[in-house]
Formats: C-alpha cells, structure tokens, sequence
C-alpha cells in the first residue's frame, strides 16, 4: 500500500513537470559545460596545428564564458 502511494506522488511531481524541469535544466547546463570545453579544446587543437593564435584566443574566450555563465547558473538553484 505504501509504494502505491509513493508511484502515485512520484506521477503527480511528473505531471505538475517539477521534477522534470529541475532535471532538464541541470542536463542542459551540464551540457552547455561540456560543449564549451570540447570549443576550448578543439580551437586549441586547430590553432596550434595551422599557428593560429587568434583562433586559439578566441575558442578560449568564447568557451571560458560559456563554461562561466553556465556554472554561474548552477550555483543559483
């Protein structure tokens, strides 16, 4: 009887979507973060390969902020 209270708590969180946005949000965060490090690492990559320094600098600004806001989104919630 208290698991089927429970699984029907459990649908209600997920219909209202509470869970869920909290969980959607933290993946897309998350994966914001991941995707700006792959940006930081691949303009270092390209760059050192062709000696573009520009190109280096700018995949590191651009990453860097990207990692920075996304973590800064983070430590709000």
């Amino acid at each position: 009887i208290y698991v089927k209270e429970v699984l029907n708590l459990i649908d209600k969180k997920l219909l209202n979507g509470c869970i869920l946005k909290i969980d959607m949000k933290y993946v897309l965060l998350r994966s914001i973060q991941v995707f700006s490090m792959l940006i930081v690492f691949t303009g270092l990559i390209k760059g050192i390969r062709d000696s573009n320094v520009s190109l280096e600098l700018n995949a590191l600004i651009i990453g860097s902020g990207l990692f920075y806001i996304a973590n800064l989104l983070l430590k709000k919630n």
